[in-house]
Formats: structure tokens, sequence, C-alpha cells
């Protein structure tokens, strides 16, 4: 376990390429957006240096746009890579909560509630990047829109509006949702198989 008193393991996910990690971190309530992401990087970092061989975590593949904590010179160039991806609620949110997710593959998760927009916005980003309608149900749209950010976060992308190509990358990514203890919270994993080898 992480030394820290906001983060715990949430288990393990087995998939054909082996097992992909799950952390959950509780956040301090009062951090602004900006501090949310300062401390998940944080506690990846200290997740990634206590669990894993520095073999792994010193060629890890960080989130896109996220600066990575080792200078390129003190990162091996050989496997195993390691793959993270985390995603956390806006700080007003009730529960003040992020998602971690570490695996030797290409892997994306993320996390939602149903009451961060009405029927409408959810109607609006849905068409807009998902090229649905929404759903009457908020949590079935905050489940839709996990799932759209956990295979963009996988493909290694960003946030894209939906098109015929777009979504045919996406469905490259296997997508399977998250139980959580809460009635609004709504979250989705997806992978992709371990990339070749280069040879040598």
């Amino acid at each position: 376990m992480s030394g820290s008193p906001y983060s715990s393991s949430a288990g393990h996910v087995a998939t054909p390429f082996g097992e992909i990690a799950l952390w959950r971190l509780l956040l301090p309530p009062t951090l602004s957006r900006a501090r949310q992401r300062q401390h998940v990087r944080a506690e990846a970092q200290e997740l990634l240096m206590r669990h894993y061989p520095v073999a792994s975590w010193q060629h890890a593949h960080w989130p896109p746009n996220v600066p990575t904590p080792l200078s390129e010179p003190q990162r091996l160039q050989s496997e195993p890579a390691l793959w993270l991806s985390w995603s956390y609620l806006q700080p007003a949110a009730p529960q003040a909560l992020a998602l971690l997710a570490i695996a030797p593959f290409p892997v994306g998760i993320d996390l939602s509630a149903g009451h961060l927009l009405d029927l409408e916005g959810w109607d609006a980003v849905l068409q807009l990047y998902g090229g649905i309608a929404a759903p009457p149900d908020p949590l079935d749209c905050a489940r839709l829109w996990t799932r759209i950010e956990a295979a963009e976060k996988c493909v290694r992308t960003g946030l894209r509006e939906w098109s015929v190509e777009v979504q045919a990358q996406r469905s490259r990514c296997e997508l399977v949702e998250l139980p959580l203890a809460s009635t609004d919270l709504a979250a989705a994993l997806a992978w992709l198989p371990p990339r070749p080898r280069p040879a040598d």
C-alpha cells in the first residue's frame, strides 16, 4: 500500500494480456481542479516507485500532456513498460475521488457522475463526441461518457468529436464498466493489446 492516507488498492482486472492494477485515490476535498491534478500525479508516481521495478516505472507511459517526473536521460529504453491512466471528479462533485489504472499495455480509465450535467447538457456532449442521443437517465449518460473518454485515453489521442474514423479507432479497445458504491457514479476501463516489441 502507498504511504499516503488518501490512496488504497481497488483491485485488479484480468485480461488475456495480463492484469490491470486499479487504485482508488481519496482526494482532499478542498483542492482546486489544478491541485487535484497535481495530487493525483504525485500519488501515481509514489505508487509506481513502491509497487513496480525500477526498469518498469523508469519507462512508464504517462498520460498525454502530463510531464514525466523523470528526465529523458534517466528513462530506460528497455521493456517492460507500464501505461498509466487516471480520472478524477470535478471539485464541485460531492465525492472527492480519483481512479488510477496501471498496466503493461495501453490502458484508459474514466470516472464521471450523472449529476454533472442536466439532460440537455448530456445530450449535447454525447451527440458531439459520441454520435448518440442521451438516454433519459443521467447515470446512463455518465456511463456512456466514461466509455468514450476511457477509449480516447487508451488510444492516447485526446478527446475528439465523433466521426466514423474516430469510432473505428475507439472500437479497437476492449471496454468494461467498473462497479462503484455510489448510485450516481460511473466508471469505465479500456485497454489494447500490448504493442509488438521492436526487432533487434
